[in-house]
């Protein structure tokens, strides 16, 4: 998943051409309506967007690649064998995963995921997880569970996604949709650039972190919390 912690914040850049249809799904809209809406997208500022527009107005859907363990020998895990077409991996000199990249453009308003990952309440969380990959799920402004993207064999690409050091490298929101976490566009992406996320303004409130717009290096290191995706209440 991403790696949502300041540690794995790397940066990069990389892009893609639009994603083919084989990837991507776009939602049906009613005659004489498409062009309307794809000018509001393209003028709107993402970054004001409560998750329910998300949900509502994002039009393109790309889905995990289709994953079958026994499909390579078992030589992939589940976490690099569902990144979409339309996606490279970034990686270090090691040959370790460290960042997501765009293969082609992909337009604004696009939508990644669902995250996947190990389902964990408050009492069943395991005393030695790395939490470094929860992220946190609510009911009704009450946290319900943790979604761990920690095991990579039971997680996905989104695990990988670093996230954004500033608001200007921000190119993709985290968003809770019913009991799910996606990830979508708020700009057009080029081939070849890295994918950084920060929590949309819903999902920041809640967390009470800066934000997306107001986040900047100073105000990370000036608040008391961990960028980490979904770390877990220690009081």
């Amino acid at each position: 998943m991403l790696d949502f912690c300041l540690e794995k914040l790397v940066g990069t850049t990389l892009a893609a051409p639009k994603c083919s249809s084989s990837a991507v799904r776009f939602q049906g809209l009613a005659e004489g309506t498409e062009g309307t809406m794809k000018m509001d997208m393209e003028d709107a500022d993402m970054t004001l967007w409560t998750e329910a527009e998300f949900e509502e107005k994002c039009t393109y859907i790309v889905n995990d690649h289709p994953w079958d363990s026994g499909a390579d020998g078992g030589t992939s895990v589940q976490a690099e064998a569902s990144l979409p077409r339309n996606l490279l991996f970034k990686y270090a000199s090691s040959k370790e995963i460290i960042g997501v990249v765009s293969k082609e453009y992909i337009p604004k308003g696009t939508r990644f995921g669902p995250l996947i990952g190990e389902i964990y309440t408050n009492d069943t969380v395991p005393k030695n997880a790395n939490r470094k990959y929860f992220w946190r799920i609510y009911s009704r402004g009450e946290l319900l569970h943790f979604i761990d993207g920690f095991n990579e064999e039971k997680s996905n690409w989104m695990r990988y996604v670093n996230p954004a050091h500033y608001a200007r490298e921000q190119n993709l929101a985290a968003c809770q949709n019913g009991m799910n976490i996606y990830f979508y566009t708020i700009k057009p992406i080029p081939a070849n650039q890295e994918l950084l996320v920060w929590y949309c303004r819903d999902f920041s409130e809640r967390l009470h972190y800066p934000y997306p717009g107001e986040l900047t290096m100073m105000n990370l290191n000036s608040t008391r919390f961990s960028p980490c995706k979904a770390e877990l209440e220690t009081r």
